[in-house]
């Protein structure tokens, strides 16, 4: 992962950022749309096409990390194994364990996916049994989401633009957009709750879904962001890890068991238990902007980072 510093960076970044937020919503709007007109079986065979052609992509990309470049120019040996196992797995850990910023900052982009995903199988339940959707019009439900992520890509390139302005502009400036979305993503997920009744019109729960899809968004781009630029492109690219490991880990296993809670305990109180869990995380970006100088001077690999040369980050 690149350092964003440069405008076309920055903005390439947060462009790449939104369309990972935006995939994760059109999935079932393609998805629903192709079961109905076809079978089940082509959302498989449409996403091997898919993954194949990405993989060709990316066979074609030239290298872009600065030290692996630097590394090939120098001619310097390749790492071995041991030391790509320490550096993609034992780096991550101990940053996620050591370092105050990862974890909070990553259960929220976590707790924002696994939220998606709950809809996935929750969605279907609600929409048919109040509203009578056809599993076309559920998949249909998902605009809303994809729209309130699309519309994060100008807040976001505000809040750069606004940055540049800044004569020494510090890590913690991009974290108001991290306020924003610490507060509508439980709010979202209450109004959609509280919402989904027979006697409320279904274009309300959706609107909700529009607030939530601009605070997932938002927090799924600004705090790889703000760590990005805390760490570095080699110590941030590990703080990315454990965003990554954490959100798919624990996305993959809540549709497990989403239907039974919905189920047992209804609609309203298993996005509600979502929205509490997101309650109790609300504060970090507020604490980070307060704290997070402080945070930074104490950190080991800040001040790795800032002790290391480009010769140093090449043979690390």
């Amino acid at each position: 992962m690149e350092d964003a510093e440069d405008k076309l960076g920055g903005i390439l970044f947060a462009v790449y950022g939104i369309m990972g937020a935006v995939a994760s919503e059109v999935g079932p709007i393609a998805g629903e749309a192709i079961v109905v007109d076809r079978d089940w079986r082509w959302t498989f065979w449409l996403t091997a096409m898919l993954v194949g052609m990405c993989f060709m992509a990316m066979v074609s990309v030239p290298e872009t990390y600065e030290p692996e470049i630097r590394r090939k120019m120098l001619k310097l040996p390749r790492r071995n194994l041991w030391h790509f196992l320490a550096l993609a797995f034992a780096r991550p850990v101990r940053m996620l364990l050591t370092e105050p910023i990862i974890f909070p900052t990553a259960a929220i982009v976590t707790m924002g996916q696994v939220v998606v995903f709950v809809f996935y199988a929750s969605y279907p339940l609600v929409l048919v049994r109040v509203y009578q959707f056809t599993p076309y019009q559920v998949g249909l439900a998902f605009i809303p989401l994809m729209i309130g992520s699309l519309l994060a890509l100008p807040i976001i390139l505000v809040v750069m633009k606004r940055r540049q302005k800044i004569s020494n502009p510090q890590p913690e400036d991009s974290l108001p957009a991290a306020s924003i979305a610490g507060i509508l993503l439980p709010v979202s997920l209450f109004w959609l709750a509280w919402t989904a009744r027979t006697n409320i019109h279904w274009i309300c729960p959706l609107i909700a879904g529009a607030f939530y899809g601009l605070a997932f968004a938002l927090s799924q781009l600004v705090y790889p962001l703000y760590k990005n630029e805390i760490y570095g492109a080699e110590l941030g690219a590990s703080s990315f890890a454990v965003d990554v490991a954490m959100r798919y880990t624990f996305s993959c296993v809540f549709p497990l068991f989403t239907i039974q809670m919905v189920n047992h305990i209804e609609f309203e109180w298993t996005i509600s238990l979502c929205a509490f869990l997101l309650l109790v995380l609300a504060p970090v970006p507020f604490i980070l902007q307060r704290y997070g100088p402080a945070l930074r001077e104490k950190s080991r690999y800040v001040q790795k980072k800032e002790r290391s040369n480009p010769h140093d980050t090449a043979i690390a």
